[in-house]
């Protein structure tokens, strides 16, 4: 199997932003069942088999808005593309089955 494919199905699953985490541009995100501390709003994302995606975030009045579209893993390009709004870019830093780290990578959009 491919590098990327394999790690397309490793990163299968809902993941939720762990920005108390967050360390020199590095995005930390665990898996969305876990118990996180109280935040104002956290985004969240399911990426399921086939490219559908489901967005979760907070709206201006924090209550948390969905969004549906697609994503695509190329390599270590991670490519999220939500119906409602513009496709957001991050380099795949590293994944295991309690972490994935996302680099910002907004000159990718191409």
């Amino acid at each position: 199997m491919p590098e990327s494919a394999k790690d397309a199905s490793r990163i299968v699953g809902s993941w939720t932003h762990s920005h108390e985490e967050d360390s020199s541009g590095r995005l930390v995100f665990r898996p969305s069942d876990r118990e996180y501390p109280p935040a104002r709003g956290r985004e969240s994302f399911r990426l399921g088999e086939g490219g559908a995606l489901r967005t979760q975030g907070p709206a201006a009045d924090d209550r948390p808005v969905a969004d549906s579209g697609t994503w695509r893993l190329d390599g270590a390009h991670l490519t999220l593309s939500p119906e409602g709004g513009s496709p957001r870019h991050y380099q795949l830093v590293s994944v295991s089955p309690d972490q994935l780290v996302l680099r910002d990578d907004p000159g990718r959009g191409g």
